[in-house]
Protein backbone atom coordinates (compact mmCIF):
# COMPACT_ATOMS: atom_id res chain seq x y z
CA UNK A 1 0.00 0.00 0.00
CA UNK A 2 0.70 3.73 -0.08
CA UNK A 3 1.20 3.82 3.62
CA UNK A 4 4.25 1.85 3.56
CA UNK A 5 6.15 4.43 1.33
CA UNK A 6 5.64 7.54 2.93
CA UNK A 7 5.89 8.67 6.59
CA UNK A 8 2.53 9.66 8.35
CA UNK A 9 3.52 13.48 8.09
CA UNK A 10 3.59 12.55 4.07
CA UNK A 11 0.22 11.11 4.28
CA UNK A 12 -1.19 13.87 5.57
CA UNK A 13 0.01 16.39 3.53
CA UNK A 14 -1.33 13.91 0.66
CA UNK A 15 -4.56 13.45 1.91
CA UNK A 16 -4.82 17.78 2.87
CA UNK A 17 -3.36 18.10 -0.98
CA UNK A 18 -6.55 16.10 -2.35
CA UNK A 19 -8.56 17.45 -0.11
CA UNK A 20 -8.01 21.14 -1.20
CA UNK A 21 -7.61 19.73 -5.03
CA UNK A 22 -10.72 18.36 -4.88
CA UNK A 23 -12.66 21.44 -3.44
CA UNK A 24 -10.98 23.59 -6.29
CA UNK A 25 -11.83 21.06 -8.93
CA UNK A 26 -15.31 20.84 -7.53
CA UNK A 27 -16.05 25.43 -7.49
CA UNK A 28 -14.43 24.92 -10.81
CA UNK A 29 -16.74 23.15 -12.25
CA UNK A 30 -19.89 24.58 -10.13
CA UNK A 31 -18.86 27.66 -11.96
CA UNK A 32 -18.27 26.09 -15.60
CA UNK A 33 -21.89 24.73 -15.24
CA UNK A 34 -23.12 27.96 -13.85
CA UNK A 35 -21.22 29.84 -16.99
CA UNK A 36 -23.25 27.60 -19.11
CA UNK A 37 -26.39 27.83 -17.58
CA UNK A 38 -26.56 31.62 -18.32
CA UNK A 39 -24.73 30.91 -22.04
CA UNK A 40 -21.91 33.53 -23.18
CA UNK A 41 -22.47 36.92 -23.84
CA UNK A 42 -22.80 38.73 -27.41
CA UNK A 43 -24.14 37.01 -30.14
CA UNK A 44 -23.33 33.74 -30.89
CA UNK A 45 -20.96 32.64 -33.42
CA UNK A 46 -21.92 32.60 -37.12
CA UNK A 47 -22.07 28.99 -37.60
CA UNK A 48 -23.65 28.31 -34.19
CA UNK A 49 -26.49 30.90 -35.48
CA UNK A 50 -26.65 29.54 -38.85
CA UNK A 51 -27.24 25.48 -37.29
CA UNK A 52 -30.05 27.25 -34.47
CA UNK A 53 -31.90 29.01 -37.93
CA UNK A 54 -31.71 25.50 -40.56
CA UNK A 55 -34.27 24.15 -38.83
CA UNK A 56 -34.49 20.81 -40.86
CA UNK A 57 -30.52 21.05 -41.49
CA UNK A 58 -30.46 21.06 -45.27
CA UNK A 59 -27.85 23.62 -45.20
CA UNK A 60 -29.83 26.27 -46.24
CA UNK A 61 -31.99 28.74 -43.99
CA UNK A 62 -35.17 29.35 -45.80
CA UNK A 63 -37.60 32.37 -45.70
CA UNK A 64 -40.33 30.13 -43.38
CA UNK A 65 -37.26 28.52 -41.44
CA UNK A 66 -36.47 32.23 -40.56
CA UNK A 67 -40.07 32.98 -40.17
CA UNK A 68 -40.55 31.03 -37.25
CA UNK A 69 -37.38 31.31 -35.37
CA UNK A 70 -38.30 35.50 -35.39
CA UNK A 71 -41.73 34.07 -34.06
CA UNK A 72 -40.11 32.03 -31.29
CA UNK A 73 -37.76 34.77 -30.51
CA UNK A 74 -40.65 37.19 -30.04
CA UNK A 75 -42.69 34.54 -27.71
CA UNK A 76 -39.32 34.83 -25.87
CA UNK A 77 -39.22 38.18 -25.74
CA UNK A 78 -43.14 38.39 -24.89
CA UNK A 79 -42.54 38.05 -21.13
CA UNK A 80 -45.83 39.42 -19.64
CA UNK A 81 -47.42 37.21 -22.81
CA UNK A 82 -49.85 41.05 -23.67
CA UNK A 83 -49.02 40.21 -27.21
CA UNK A 84 -47.01 43.30 -27.93
CA UNK A 85 -42.90 43.54 -26.57
CA UNK A 86 -42.51 46.57 -24.81
CA UNK A 87 -39.28 48.72 -25.04
CA UNK A 88 -38.20 47.85 -21.78
CA UNK A 89 -38.86 43.82 -22.46
CA UNK A 90 -36.78 44.48 -25.81
CA UNK A 91 -33.47 46.21 -23.64
CA UNK A 92 -33.54 43.53 -21.25
CA UNK A 93 -33.21 40.42 -23.69
CA UNK A 94 -30.22 42.36 -25.16
CA UNK A 95 -29.23 43.13 -22.16
CA UNK A 96 -29.18 39.62 -21.80
CA UNK A 97 -26.93 39.03 -24.64
CA UNK A 98 -24.90 42.06 -23.97
CA UNK A 99 -25.45 44.04 -27.31
CA UNK A 100 -25.83 47.66 -26.93
CA UNK A 101 -27.55 48.91 -30.22
CA UNK A 102 -31.11 47.79 -28.39
CA UNK A 103 -32.86 51.29 -28.88
CA UNK A 104 -31.78 52.00 -32.26
CA UNK A 105 -33.41 48.49 -33.10
CA UNK A 106 -36.30 49.54 -31.29
CA UNK A 107 -36.81 52.59 -32.95
CA UNK A 108 -36.13 51.00 -36.52
CA UNK A 109 -38.64 48.48 -35.80
CA UNK A 110 -42.00 50.04 -33.96
CA UNK A 111 -42.88 51.59 -37.45
CA UNK A 112 -45.83 53.08 -35.83
CA UNK A 113 -44.17 54.69 -33.19
CA UNK A 114 -46.43 53.60 -30.18
CA UNK A 115 -43.97 52.33 -27.65
CA UNK A 116 -44.61 48.63 -28.39
CA UNK A 117 -44.03 45.97 -30.96
CA UNK A 118 -46.69 43.61 -32.17
CA UNK A 119 -45.95 40.45 -34.52
CA UNK A 120 -46.92 42.22 -37.59
CA UNK A 121 -43.79 44.85 -37.19
CA UNK A 122 -41.50 41.64 -35.57
CA UNK A 123 -42.33 40.12 -38.90
CA UNK A 124 -41.27 42.96 -41.00
CA UNK A 125 -38.22 43.76 -39.99
CA UNK A 126 -37.37 40.09 -39.47
CA UNK A 127 -38.51 39.92 -44.22
CA UNK A 128 -36.34 42.76 -44.19
CA UNK A 129 -33.25 41.16 -42.66
CA UNK A 130 -33.50 38.54 -44.88
CA UNK A 131 -33.66 40.22 -47.48
CA UNK A 132 -30.58 41.95 -46.57
CA UNK A 133 -28.73 38.78 -46.13
CA UNK A 134 -30.14 37.00 -48.70
CA UNK A 135 -27.28 38.44 -51.10
CA UNK A 136 -27.74 36.33 -54.03
CA UNK A 137 -31.99 36.73 -54.03
CA UNK A 138 -32.67 32.87 -53.89
CA UNK A 139 -34.89 32.70 -51.26
CA UNK A 140 -32.40 31.46 -49.01
CA UNK A 141 -29.48 31.80 -46.99
CA UNK A 142 -26.23 29.93 -46.61
CA UNK A 143 -23.50 30.58 -44.12
CA UNK A 144 -21.41 32.59 -46.05
CA UNK A 145 -24.66 35.10 -46.09
CA UNK A 146 -25.09 34.65 -42.41
CA UNK A 147 -21.25 35.19 -41.95
CA UNK A 148 -22.01 38.85 -44.01
CA UNK A 149 -24.26 39.69 -40.68
CA UNK A 150 -20.87 39.61 -38.88
CA UNK A 151 -18.53 42.09 -41.46
CA UNK A 152 -18.95 46.02 -40.96
CA UNK A 153 -21.40 47.31 -43.44
CA UNK A 154 -21.56 50.77 -44.65
CA UNK A 155 -24.45 52.84 -43.07
CA UNK A 156 -25.02 50.25 -39.76
CA UNK A 157 -24.98 51.71 -36.65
Amino acid sequence: MIRDFLSPFAMLLLVIGLFFGGMLMGAALVAGASQAAEGPKGPPSPEALFERLDGNADGTISAAEFDAQGAARFDRMDSDASGTVSFEEFTAKHRQRGTDRAEARFGRLDRDGNGTLDRGEMQAGGQAHFARLDQNGDGSLTLEEIKSLRRPAAGRD
